[in-house]
């Protein structure tokens, strides 16, 4: 199982930093959980992406502390493979927004 961190940017500026609790690469498949803050506010989720051609796509849900009504973003990623280590671009598309963030992903080999 793989961990990591996931950087948002938006127009080139950073903008949120995710920590990437678990990663999952199957032949067709990525599935990973995430926690993060946003001004203070705790959010955690999970997201599963199928592969479409070279990139994986899909839907993430998340939460945040204390809410009862979960978020949703739409995620694409690229997967750029190096030994025991993954890196991953792509975009990630807040429920409602036309703009996306750009994303970047770093994950290695953690202990579950």
């Amino acid at each position: 199982m793989k961990r990591g961190t996931m950087y948002l940017d938006y127009e080139g500026e950073p903008q949120f930093k995710i920590d990437v609790t678990r990663f999952i690469l199957r032949e067709n498949e990525v599935a990973f959980d995430f926690s993060g803050s946003d001004e203070g506010s705790r959010y955690s989720g999970s997201c599963q992406l199928r592969r479409s051609d070279d990139a994986f796509e899909g839907d993430a849900r998340y939460r945040y502390a204390g809410e009862s009504n979960e978020q949703g973003a739409r995620i694409a990623l690229i997967l750029h493979l190096d030994c025991d280590e993954i890196s991953a671009t792509g975009v990630w598309t807040d429920e409602g927004d036309v703009e996306p963030y750009g994303l970047y992903a770093e994950l290695y080999e953690g202990s579950s």
